[in-house]
């Protein structure tokens, strides 16, 4: 009865996504008191906070995790009657309605009646349209145009590239604990070594990433050890992860609680019990 208990208990303990730190880790993190924190208003927003140009200040395909800012320069131009022009330095390209959706959400149709999505969101105290396509693409805002648009447009590029890296927002993040804000969202919380992530830490990133959470083992900017990840379909896994990759004893649950597989991974492939 008692080994029923206790395997009741570690089962639990795995489907809530939380595992105990290593005790060479304990004395080394800080002590943090747990807070409920008060859940405030979304904020929303509408046609007046779009209308103006918005430039193209980063992309990411599908393949990278990470923005670059590298960008061609593209311009959307959102009007009061509800149409948005986007154009580039040479050519207007297009014209289409735009409307916006609960949740912050937006719609573009083209001539054609294709429907076009994309978000509006805060990253850095700064309003951002994310397009919902396989590029991501990143718009910011440009406040207060001048006539050389152009000009202005390019030295706001110019600026995302120093920013795009993101921010140690607290404690020390070469070597020591710290919380570094990347502006596509992701955000970790956690030990630092030579600048990169080493020891334990928390990762957590926004809804479109490959994962939602992790948490446990670094090294090298990599998941090495111990963790649990949890991904976009609500899936869990929790055991070794070597180099970013499954290896060794793991549990892979399914968004439910039950367990898909339970064994032997070898280079993120389930092989055996």
């Amino acid at each position: 009865m008692k080994n029923i208990i206790f395997l009741f208990l570690m089962a639990s303990c795995i489907c809530s996504c939380s595992i105990l730190i290593p005790e060479k880790y304990l004395q080394q993190l800080p002590f943090q008191k747990e807070s409920q924190q008060q859940q405030g208003e979304i904020q929303t927003y509408s046609k007046k906070d779009l209308i103006g140009t918005w430039i193209l200040v980063g992309h990411k395909d599908t393949a990278n995790r990470v923005y670059s800012a590298q960008v061609d320069l593209r311009i959307l131009e959102f009007t009061k009657n509800g149409d948005m022009n986007y154009s580039s330095e040479q050519n207007k390209i297009e014209k289409m309605k735009y409307k916006i959706k609960k949740n912050n959400k937006l719609v573009f149709i083209d001539k054609n009646q294709k429907k076009h999505h994309a978000s509006l969101r805060i990253e850095l105290d700064n309003l951002i349209l994310i397009y919902e396509d396989a590029s991501s693409d990143r718009y910011k805002k440009i406040i207060n145009a001048s006539i050389n648009i152009y000009k202005q447009a390019q030295s706001i590029i110019n600026n995302e590239l120093i920013s795009m890296y993101g921010n140690c927002i607290s404690g020390n993040c070469v070597n020591g604990y710290g919380t570094y804000l990347w502006p596509t969202g992701d955000k970790y919380i956690g030990q630092w070594k030579d600048g990169k992530k080493n020891g334990w830490g928390t990762l957590t990133c926004p809804d479109n990433s490959d994962f939602q959470k992790y948490v446990g083992e670094w090294k090298d900017d990599d998941f090495c050890g111990q963790g649990t990840l949890t991904y976009n379909d609500k899936k869990i896994f929790t055991g070794t992860l070597i180099n970013g990759k499954k290896e060794g004893r793991g549990i892979l649950y399914n968004a439910n609680g039950t367990i898909e597989h339970k064994g032997k991974w070898s280079n993120d492939i389930f092989i055996s019990q």
